[in-house]
């Protein structure tokens, strides 16, 4: 799916005019944000999404896409590298997964006995655990998917 296909779904329940009229843009500017990667027009109008992921791409930062997903009430993490063998599932990526949750669990233990107000210290330590966790058992995944595609490559 491209960025205007992306667009076009987000604003298909809404409707483009009522999405224009609130955003105070035109009808036919949320258009082209919908069809500039169909055109291949290099004139054409470059939509929201594809103006972020360009400045990314530009800075070597995703903090855009971070500040994003906050104001959604969400939480950006990238999917890992993954290094050795393709299919590379063994017992140290379990051991990895047991381990990046027994220090979540020992942060989020820390905090509780510490009684029952949470600091930005000890939310941000909590926070930085999961997301440690999160990274660990998605690598783990992509191992797992490398090895069924290694096995069935249809």
């Amino acid at each position: 799916m491209d960025s205007g296909d992306v667009i076009r779904e987000a604003v298909a329940d809404v409707g483009i005019k009522r999405v224009a009229t609130q955003m105070r843009l035109s009808p036919s500017l949320i258009y082209r944000w919908c069809d500039s990667q169909r055109t291949g027009d290099v004139s054409a109008t470059i939509n929201p999404l594809d103006r972020v992921l360009e400045l990314c791409k530009l800075t070597g930062n995703e903090h855009p896409i971070h500040w994003l997903c906050e104001q959604t009430d969400g939480f950006f993490t990238p999917n890992p590298q993954v290094y050795g063998v393709q299919g590379d599932v063994s017992i140290r990526h379990t051991q990895q997964i047991v381990q990046e949750f027994s220090e979540l669990l020992t942060a989020i233990t820390n905090v509780m006995s510490q009684g029952e107000e949470v600091s930005a210290e000890e939310a941000q330590s909590i926070r930085s655990e999961w997301e440690d966790l999160k990274r660990v058992a998605e690598s783990y995944v992509v191992s797992v998917e490398r090895c069924e595609e290694a096995l069935d490559p249809s």
